[in-house]
């Protein structure tokens, strides 16, 4: 993402290196700050010029320029009362090498002291590339303060030819959304933030677009639009078309929900709560350097612009931060029986590659973590083990292993649900879910795969992480940076044509999912037949999802990863595993049950869950 902030784009180690470099205007000094004899009149100069040069977008077409200066005047309009101006030296506002090749812009505003507004960052880069192209990025970001809890925005364009263009537009969130469900409802579900990616999602040159870095995934919403847009067919014309017709609404429309919602609302944060913000805001900023500029900054522009520059940035961020300081003051055990249930084991209505899987996947439980568990008939009595509505038409089995004292593992659940449609067909859900103790903080595992039709189903497995990622950067290094999680999900998508990103209506369920969890749709209707969809399960998904579960118990139940130090980091992983097994529930089963099964089959199983849930 280069001079652009926002921390997306991995630029490709192809690019040749540049030549360091210099301003294109006089330099004024190495740090850019004003001696103290600087007249007022002659930093407004200083500010203007800047602010200028940056939003003359010179590289880029028509649209995206006037999407680019729409945005950010209208925050400069709305916010302007609330900002400082633009200091910066002009070598830093403004720069090139020697040959022109290379160009950047960039425009920082500090928020006043009395602002909740923490700095607004704008910038635009353009860099020609051996392929004879250019690529163009432009980026605004706008930071909040620790005095509310409100989300920031972001937008990054990042075009790399007239008819390709990747766009990142989103409220990055400022809390754990997993513990914090109002605040997903507040500024997520209630401003309806998702229905903008689903708009642009429906436009045929559209596709999801997946950041190389799993820290920065992390760091996004569950309704970020993050899309890569090919328009080759319909030249620079459609992109263009595309750019002033739905990405230029669609931004101005996010933007006004942050203004109106987060940067001029008014939110009451406790004096916990902006230790907890000021270390998390402080992290994401340090990381945002660490990964994209420290990397690709000094590969295109040369140290000694990096230094003046991510100067620059810093010097905004911590003097933020030690402003909102001094504002703060501040024993093995044999298994009777193995998991294997009788009417469990049966899996009577699935295909037979279906059915392999999950035999195969509960075996391989009951192979290596047999001693970590109790009998299932301890936990689930055989009335909730099977179960069907008083027809016979739906149909459910449940087996429950408790952990024994001395296991990390909590639990390990799978069920198995044959639902009737109404429409004559029948609707397939396997689900195996290991849950662990607050003994560890290792994540969950969760399988799930819901056959829709023969030609149909839903495939989700992930490890579900009990952490604050953005909190935790070596957390997701340990479990999926160093795990082979993400090539596996790539393996998947590159091997399976048919499989499209499956998007959950739940937010809440999207955003507890790690981004490199598998959450596929397949659709094999044009072969006619289900062989293709037994052929994917057989030989894709099944060996896929082994390799899954055996990181799982290898990484997170064997190792134990990381034992929990204290009491308070103990009650901090109870609380987020109890929220998540709450919403679970309530999205999953409350509704879905009593119409499928009846009231008093429901409250039976329901009740069964909800003990070992613990809720």
């Amino acid at each position: 993402m280069a001079v652009s902030f926002s921390p997306i784009l991995h630029l490709p180690h192809s690019l040749p290196s540049l030549p360091a470099l210099k301003s294109s205007r006089t330099k004024i000094s190495a740090t850019g700050s004003l001696s103290s004899s600087s007249s007022s009149a002659s930093q407004m100069d200083l500010h203007n010029q800047g602010r200028q040069k940056f939003i003359e977008f010179p590289f880029v077409s028509a649209p995206h320029r006037d999407l680019m200066v729409n945005l950010v005047s209208t925050v400069e309009d709305r916010l302007g009362s609330h900002l400082l101006p633009f200091y910066t030296s002009l070598d830093v506002q403004h720069c090139q090498n020697e040959s022109g090749s290379a160009q950047a812009s960039l425009h920082i505003r500090s928020g006043l002291q009395s602002s909740q507004v923490d700095f607004i960052l704008g910038s635009w880069l353009h860099c020609k590339l051996p392929t004879g192209g250019a690529l163009n990025i432009t980026s605004l970001s706008t930071y909040l303060n620790p005095s509310t809890d409100a989300p920031n925005f972001m937008i990054e364009l990042i075009q790399s030819s007239p008819t390709s263009l990747v766009l990142i537009l989103d409220l990055p969130p400022r809390k754990d959304l997993a513990l914090s469900p109002d605040y997903l409802q507040t500024f997520y579900e209630n401003t309806q933030l998702d229905t903008h990616r689903q708009m642009l999602m429906k436009l045929p040159e559209v596709q999801p677009y997946v950041s190389s870095s799993l820290y920065l995934r992390s760091i996004l919403s569950p309704t970020v639009v993050l899309i890569q847009i090919g328009a080759e067919e319909g030249g620079p014309e459609r992109m263009e078309e595309i750019i002033k017709n739905h990405l230029h609404p669609t931004a101005q429309e996010v933007l006004g929900i942050w203004l109106d919602h987060c940067a001029c609302g008014e939110r009451l944060v406790g004096e916990e709560e902006k230790a907890y913000m000021m270390k998390r805001d402080k992290l994401i900023k340090k990381k945002t350097i660490e990964i994209d500029l420290g990397t690709n900054f000094p590969r295109l522009f040369g140290p000694e612009l990096t230094d003046r520059v991510l100067g620059a940035i810093q010097k905004i961020s911590i003097r933020k931060i030690r402003n909102s300081v001094r504002a703060l003051s501040i024993t093995p055990f044999e298994m009777e029986q193995p998991m294997r249930g009788g009417a469990l084991m049966e899996f009577p209505h699935l295909l037979a590659p279906h059915k392999d899987l999950m035999v195969g996947l509960i075996s391989a439980l009951d192979k290596r973590l047999h001693r970590h568990l109790l009998p299932s008939s301890a936990t689930v009595p055989t009335d909730a083990e099977y179960y069907q509505n008083q027809s016979g038409a739906s149909q459910g089995t449940l087996c429950i292993n408790r952990g024994v004292d001395s296991s990390p593992i909590d639990f390990i659940l799978a069920s198995l649900a044959d639902l009737s449609l109404t429409n004559g067909g029948a609707m397939n859900i396997t689900n195996i879910q290991g849950y662990l103790k607050s003994s560890t903080d290792a994540p969950h595992f969760q399988f799930e795969l819901v056959q829709c039709s023969p030609t149909y189903f839903i495939f989700f497995l992930d490890l579900i992480p009990r952490k604050d990622l953005v909190l935790n950067p070596d957390y997701l290094k340990t479990f999926y940076e160093d795990s082979q999680l993400e090539a596996l999900r790539k393996q998947l998508c590159t091997q399976v044509l048919e499989a499209k990103p499956y998007f959950s209506s739940s937010l809440y369920f999207r955003n507890v999912c790690f981004s490199t969890g598998i959450v596929v749709s397949i659709t094999c209707e044009d072969g006619g037949t289900a062989g293709r969809a037994e052929e994917i399960i057989r030989d894709i998904i099944e060996p896929i999802a082994n390799e899954v579960l055996e990181i799982w118990m290898d990484s997170c139940v064997c190792k134990g990863g990381t034992t929990a130090a204290g009491e308070n980091e103990r009650d901090q992983l109870e609380k987020r595993d109890r929220m998540i097994k709450s919403r679970a529930i309530e999205m999953d089963l409350s509704s879905s049950m009593p119409i499928q099964f009846g009231q008093e089959v429901a409250d039976r199983v329901l009740g069964i869950i909800r003990g070992v849930f613990r809720i």
